[in-house]
């Protein structure tokens, strides 16, 4: 019966301070607090025991809308926008290690590499590319964006922890 306030996207670390029942109060990458249903949240095993998910060089922003990947070629995931994975070259492919371990190839051209510089001419190609996806309150991925969740998420692939909220936005030096 709560409102969404913000969503985490797959793969981002998040750091519990409190639980109640079946609650966890965790607190995001960029510092917001709020309550997640253990429903939404994996143990941390996978990456703490990959020593392949430590290198940077192995992590990649997703750059299409919503990608399209599956697994033993039947379960379907969508990934969203921005949302930040860790990819592994394997022969002349790549594939994503997914939260729960499972592996699924990937198309190298649906990828950002983490490390690498965005032009201003890049971010607008990105944000009109996402023109006509739903408001969301609370939303901060392509399957729904608030206006300072859309703002967030194009600033994070350009490399930049932008605030969440628009008032914070502002401030932002």
């Amino acid at each position: 019966t709560s409102e969404l306030v913000t969503q985490a996207l797959i793969w981002e670390k998040l750091i519990i301070c409190d639980k109640k029942d079946n609650w966890f109060q965790v607190k995001q990458r960029d510092e917001y607090i709020a309550w997640l249903h253990s429903f939404y949240i994996i143990d941390s095993s996978i990456y703490d025991n990959n020593e392949l998910l430590d290198k940077k060089d192995n992590w990649y922003f997703i750059k299409d809308r919503l990608l399209e990947t599956k697994i033993n070629h039947n379960e379907k995931y969508f990934l969203p926008f921005g949302a930040l994975v860790p990819c592994i070259k394997y022969d002349d492919n790549f594939i994503i290690i997914l939260p729960n371990g499972e592996k699924a190839d990937i198309n190298k051209q649906k990828l950002l590499k983490y490390s690498e510089s965005i032009r201003l001419d890049r971010i607008l190609q990105f944000s009109e590319s996402l023109l006509g996806i739903p408001y969301l309150w609370g939303g901060k991925s392509s399957f729904g964006y608030d206006c300072s969740g859309f703002v967030q998420t194009l600033f994070n692939v350009c490399g930049i922890n932008f605030p969440r909220d628009s008032y914070e936005q502002m401030d932002f030096k």
